[in-house]
């Protein structure tokens, strides 16, 4: 994805990964100079002193198209291979702006240049191109556009080898520099750039033997190929106001997500530190990589690259802020007299609102099965579409609430979706009203849930409904655990029964049945309990509760699964509201054919991405999908599926997992059973001492927020600092005993080592003694769908350096660069397989 260009530059030097891609050749001689190339004449059009045959175009084909990499990432990208890796990972990516401190890659295609550089000197590829960029009758500069009459144009020369390195891959006509902006010199007789130029735009040049041949003419004119923007370091979380608060905040809970938008480069590592909270130590930390994915924070500016972490505020206590700043490498980032310092509201974890799972719109109000309000409140409805409010209760006093219902305005529009959430009395007026009174919240997201609006089914009664059904998945060995509408209710908060489309081999299947009309009939059968009573009922000769199977094989009969065997299902009723529940596993169910009323007990033949049905039939007739069973959009309707799992890659032509030697590393995968479940996560087959490994991890349901449906997912944490750095590893998934994925490849990538990274200590509240701050000495994780975080690596002078990203800090000295990039060959680009 290609960020637009971004806001505002200060203060801090870029490093540029200049790419020339060459395809012709050039003629040879042409004047020689001594001593930097400077700038004469008329400086609109950047004339040298060796332009003694400038051309008014470019040769055809000749263009530039930037690209950003993390800040120092130059020693990561001294091959052409080093490059297409970093690009398949995500952390070069193409932008027309660049964050100062980071890299930029701007790549060349100048047709008339191979030829040249096949008749330098040198014994590699590397070396010969490194001796043409480095005559004094070659220039490759960068030169600002738009400079203001008081001020004199600044050309930047990627020319000298200070802090550069470089790289050929001429079986593709493609040629690398990289260079330090911050090292090289320019027009001003000095080096790096000035901090004074915000939003600079500059423009790439290439002149040899007097001819320009990139980007000739007018340096101003629009519409230059490779023009960027150097921008300033800025970094934002998601929801702020102009008071620098966030809404609606947090619940005092772990796994709280904090999104933000950033103009650092994909790749990039940024931490979100808790500088003062209540009831916790500070300050707490939590990093997060920026990702290729951009988001618009306002309706005017350009889109800025996506971050997103997730802190632990288990401990804080409820009602009160938090402090929050956004930091890379140590340094708050875009710090403007502290006004970059974000302010939080936490409230309690408990807070919730369940709409019933049928019938949630009755007759022009929404239906609130539950509602937990710690401090009191209100619950509010309002339009999705554009937030305007349809509806709201009273004040309700704190705690639990339940058979609420609230009008909604006759005003809503059909088959709209509504918002129900949970709102504070943050004025005390007893009114509800949405600009004075906060929304509960919970990981940046108001507590609430939505539903669809329907002014038919909202007028209807709820004695002329038909029946429907809704599948839900449980984990195996579940069945005995649903016995009650509490049990279910509480197994439903915890996330180990959500409702699916899908039913996975092993798991615990339930169907939530509403069949209104059946409630006498249930309550007139013997039991001292309802749910004996409708267990009774199940057991008429007259009542079948089944799933069909909805296309049969060619050589089968259509199997159907019974529901009503007592002592493999589990029954629970709630005749209030004309809802059931059924709890089983499927494979233990008896099974028939229609052509064949005779159950049978043995184990039926489920068939993986074969769909079923739920029926039920009272006194001969089908209460539930009459009909046809095969007909479409038959209610309950859903797919078995065999058992599977996966681990996540860094991205979608990925074959190898990276990792760390260090501990705390995170495999994170996909999966298909139930949330909840269990799963086993085997390493084995490295080289090292903690092989092999096994962790278990749990199965969570989870929203991306760039997803477009949900996901179960898992996350199992391994300590592989025992691991020898480089080696490879197989991985597998197991559920209930049995393999479920795999073998995975994964590899320990050395560069992944952990550093150690100083905590920034909080400066709102200077302490009147110095206190310990937390260091952490892990690396910092991540999903692998993002790329690698960045380490810290000390400088061989007395200068401390810091690192942002995917770098290795200061660049080598030139000698020690040269026998390097020496080294590296000539092989022609190609993608390692990792």
């Amino acid at each position: 994805m290609v960020a637009a260009r971004l806001p505002s530059a200060r203060g801090v030097v870029a490093t540029l990964l200049a790419v020339a891609l060459a395809a012709t050749a050039v003629t040879a001689g042409g004047t020689v100079i001594s001593g930097p190339i400077a700038v004469v004449g008329d400086e609109t059009n950047d004339r040298v002193r060796s332009d003694v045959a400038t051309t008014d175009t470019a040769p055809n084909g000749t263009n530039a198209t930037v690209m950003v990499a993390p800040r120092r990432s130059v020693d990561r990208l001294t091959s052409a291979e080093a490059i297409e890796r970093g690009r398949e990972a995500g952390w070069v990516t193409p932008s027309p702006a660049v964050a100062v401190g980071d890299t930029v890659v701007l790549r060349l295609t100048v047709p008339g240049l191979t030829d040249r550089v096949a008749n330098a000197t040198g014994e590699t590829d590397d070396v010969r191109f490194r001796s043409l960029i480095g005559r004094e009758n070659v220039s490759l500069r960068l030169v600002q556009k738009h400079v203001s009459p008081h001020r004199e144009r600044l050309t930047v020369y990627l020319n000298e080898s200070t802090g550069r390195s470089v790289t050929a891959d001429p079986a593709n006509d493609t040629y690398y520099v990289a260079s330090d902006l911050a090292e090289a010199p320019n027009s001003w007789g000095e080096s790096g750039v000035d901090d004074y130029l915000h939003d600079a735009e500059f423009v790439p040049r290439l002149t040899v033997e007097g001819d320009h041949l990139l980007n000739p003419g007018e340096v101003d004119e629009s519409n230059r190929t490779g023009e960027f923007t150097l921008v300033d370091r800025e970094g934002s979380l998601t929801g702020v106001d102009t008071d620098k608060r966030l809404a609606p905040g947090f619940a005092a809970a772990p796994n709280q997500t904090v999104t933000g938008h950033t103009t650092l480069a994909p790749g990039s590592t940024v931490t979100v530190t808790v500088t003062n909270a209540t009831g916790i130590e500070t300050p707490k930390t939590a990093t997060g990589q920026v990702t290729r994915a951009t988001a618009r924070p306002d309706e005017y500016g350009p889109p800025k690259f996506v971050f997103e972490s997730v802190l632990n505020l288990s401990g804080v206590q409820p009602g009160t802020e938090i402090g929050l700043v956004v930091t890379s490498n140590g340094t708050v980032i875009s710090d403007q007299y502290e006004q970059d310092r974000f302010r939080a509201p936490v409230d309690s974890a408990g807070t919730a609102v369940e709409l019933p799972a049928t019938s949630p719109i009755r007759n022009d109000a929404v239906r609130v099965e539950r509602a937990v309000l710690p401090d009191g409140g209100f619950v509010a409805v309002e339009q999705v579409a554009d937030g305007t409010v349809v509806g709201s209760s009273g004040y309700l006093d704190p705690g639990t609430h339940e058979g609420l219902r609230v009008r909604v305005s006759e005003h809503v529009a059909d088959n709209s979706t509504l918002r129900v959430s949970l709102a504070h009395d943050s004025d005390g007026d007893g009114r509800y009203f949405v600009g004075a009174d906060r929304s509960y919240a919970d990981s940046m997201r108001p507590v609430g849930a939505t539903v669809s609006w329907n002014a038919t089914a909202a007028a209807i009664d709820d004695s002329t409904k038909t029946p429907n059904a809704t599948v839900m998945v449980a984990p195996s060995g579940k069945r005995e655990a649903l016995s009650s509408r509490a049990a279910i209710r509480q197994a439903q908060r915890e996330g180990w029964l959500t409702t699916s489309e899908t039913y996975t081999k092993g798991d615990t299947f339930g169907l939530r049945l509403t069949a209104p009309g059946i409630a006498g009939a249930v309550a007139n059968k013997s039991g001292a309990t309802d749910e004996a009573r409708f267990r009774s009922f199940l057991a008429n000769t007259n009542t079948s509760l089944m799933v069909i199977q909805k296309y049969p094989t060619p050589s089968r009969n259509r199997q159907q699964l019974y529901l009503d065997a007592a002592n493999v299902t589990t029954a629970v009723a709630d005749l209030d509201n004309d809802t059931y529940y059924v709890a089983a596993d499927l494979a233990a169910l008896p099974s028939s054919s229609p052509n064949d009323d005779e159950r049978s007990f043995s184990e039926p033949w489920l068939i993986d991405e074969h769909q079923y049905v739920p029926r039920f039939v009272v006194d001969g007739h089908r209460r539930l999908n009459p009909g046809d069973i095969g007909e479409p959009n038959r209610t309950g309707q859903f797919t078995i599926f065999d058992p599977d799992a996966t681990v996540a890659f860094p991205n979608e032509t990925a074959v190898t997992v990276p990792a760390g030697p260090a501990p705390n590393q995170t495999i994170t995968g996909y999966t298909n059973v139930a949330p909840g479940t269990t799963v086993t996560v085997r390493l084995f087959n490295g080289s090292g001492e903690p092989f092999p490994i096994t962790e278990t991890a749990r199965v969570t349901r989870e929203s991306p927020p760039a997803a477009d449906s949900e996901e179960n997912r898992f996350r199992a944490t391994v300590d592989l600092s025992g691991a020898d750095p480089g080696t490879e590893f197989l991985i597998e998934i197991g559920a209930n005993g049995t393999l479920i994925g795999g073998p995975y490849r994964g590899y320990v990538d050395p560069e992944l080592a952990p550093t150690a990274t100083p905590t920034p200590t909080p400066t709102e509240t200077p302490a009147p003694t110095p206190t310990a701050t937390e260091t952490s000495t892990e690396t910092p994780h991540r999903d692998p769908g993002t790329t690698p975080t960045e380490t810290q690596t000390p400088a061989a002078t007395t200068e401390t350096t810091t690192a942002d990203g995917l770098g290795f800090g200061v660049l080598p000295a030139l000698a020690g660069l040269a026998l390097v990039l020496a080294a590296l060959g000539t092989g022609a680009r190609r993608r390692r397989d990792d």
